[in-house]
């Protein structure tokens, strides 16, 4: 196990936020806020993260907070805080209390860390038949290129549930793939544009021996047949490096995606809990 890897992942969200804000980081004394007006239905293009208060009282709380929603307000942005165990000053338990005290939703979850390094991926795949069951001889894992962004949109709106309103989607999905950074590989039928699943690998420049899997997914129809393994494999074995490790995080009860990524050459590194408080919509 990496005794860095909770300082490793929340550094890689943390470039992950920053990448798709884009338009404004705020580097305050006692947090991050990552702002993107252009999109501001998307949750991690607009978030305040990393909490660090001098001290547990109301009155410093409530002077944050107020200075951050101002903030949100003024873009007219829905004001939104992600703090990990990690970055979180004083205790998750006790910020989670001041943000109730106010009226905020507070979610509490824990991740399972992964990570993978280039060892690790070679090895697993030496040993690994994925499993998989071709839909046909035209399906292929390739990079994807900006005219995939539709069908892109059209998978991960059903793979996440999202709902019929995908334009924040649509818009985030056209950044990382304009993103030197990001390498979205697809599984895809030749013959017609679908989409059966996709990879999302970040490479930030400030973390040159690091890569984050943001996100691996598969159509509901496809699922469980061993497509987003595949996918995730040609993936790594194009992009990560001898010198990289990869790191991603799961909700540590979904234990069949665990088992795909230790599949795939991921290792458990621990757990990391963490909290998103937001206003709940009237």
């Amino acid at each position: 196990m990496d005794p860095n890897y909770k300082q490793n992942i929340v550094s890689l969200n943390h470039c992950l936020f920053n990448q798709l804000a884009a338009t404004a980081y705020v580097d305050r004394r006692d947090s991050i806020m990552f702002v993107n007006p252009k999109n501001p239905a998307h949750q991690q293009s607009n978030v305040c993260c990393r909490l660090h208060l001098p001290d547990a009282t109301n009155d410093t709380f409530d002077g944050f907070l107020a200075a951050t929603r101002q903030r949100f307000s003024t873009l007219s942005l829905q004001p939104r805080y992600h703090v990990t165990e990690h970055d979180a000053a004083p205790s998750l338990d006790t910020l989670a209390s001041q943000f109730l005290r106010h009226g905020f939703q507070v979610d509490r979850d824990i991740d399972m860390i992964m990570a993978c390094t280039h060892a690790s991926f070679i090895a697993a795949f030496s040993q690994n038949d994925s499993g998989s069951k071709p839909l046909s001889a035209e399906h292929q894992v390739r990079r994807a290129r900006m005219g995939d962004l539709a069908a892109l949109t059209h998978l991960f709106g059903e793979a996440f549930g999202y709902g019929d309103d995908l334009d924040w989607l649509q818009y985030k999905l056209a950044s990382q793939l304009r993103d030197y950074q990001v390498a979205i590989y697809v599984l895809a039928q030749e013959a017609c544009p679908k989409i059966i699943s996709a990879v999302i690998l970040n490479s930030p420049d400030g973390h040159p021996d690091l890569m984050h899997v943001n996100v691996c997914a598969t159509h509901p129809e496809y699922q469980r047949l061993g497509l987003g393994l595949e996918c995730l494999q040609v993936a790594l074995a194009a992009e990560l490096k001898p010198n990289k490790t990869a790191y991603l995080e799961v909700y540590d009860e979904i234990a069949h995606a665990q088992r795909m990524y230790r599949r795939a050459g991921f290792q458990d590194q621990g757990s990391l809990h963490h909290l998103t408080a937001y206003l709940p919509r009237v």
